[in-house]
C-alpha cells in the first residue's frame, strides 16, 4: 500500500504542511485538510504556540518516518521536531487517495 503514486511522494508532502506550519501560514494548511477538519487548523495553531512556550524555539526539523495507520486505509507520516528545551513531532495522515485526513502535534513516544 505504501508504493501507492499518491502516497509516494507523502513524506515531502509532510515537511510541506510542517514547512507551513512553521511560518505560521494556517490558511495553506487548512486549505489541505478534508473539509470536514476546519477546526483542526486552530487547535494545532494553539497546541504549537503553547508547545513553543514550554519546548523553546524550533531547533531541527529531522527526516519524516512512513508507516501504515491503524486505520489500513490511512498512512501516517511522523515528522520529529526537535526544540530548544525538547522534542515532539507531527502527524501527518494521509488517506489512500493522498488526501490530508488529519494533522496533529504529539509528544515524543
Amino acid at each position: 500500500m505504501l508504493s501507492s503514486p499518491s502516497l509516494d511522494d507523502a513524506g515531502v508532502r509532510a515537511l510541506h504542511l510542517v514547512h507551513h506550519q512553521l511560518q505560521g501560514d494556517w490558511a495553506a494548511l487548512r486549505a489541505q485538510l478534508e473539509p470536514a477538519a476546519p477546526l483542526q487548523v486552530d487547535r494545532l495553531a494553539d497546541a504549537w504556540a503553547d508547545a513553543l512556550g514550554r519546548l523553546g524555539e524550533l531547533v531541527a526539523v529531522e527526516e519524516p518516518a512512513l508507516h501504515l495507520g491503524e486505520d489500513p486505509t490511512t498512512v501516517v507520516v511522523d515528522v520529529p521536531l526537535c526544540c530548544a528545551r525538547g522534542e515532539l513531532h507531527e502527524r501527518v495522515t494521509f488517506d489512500l487517495e493522498g488526501r490530508v485526513a488529519s494533522i496533529d502535534l504529539l509528544a515524543p513516544r
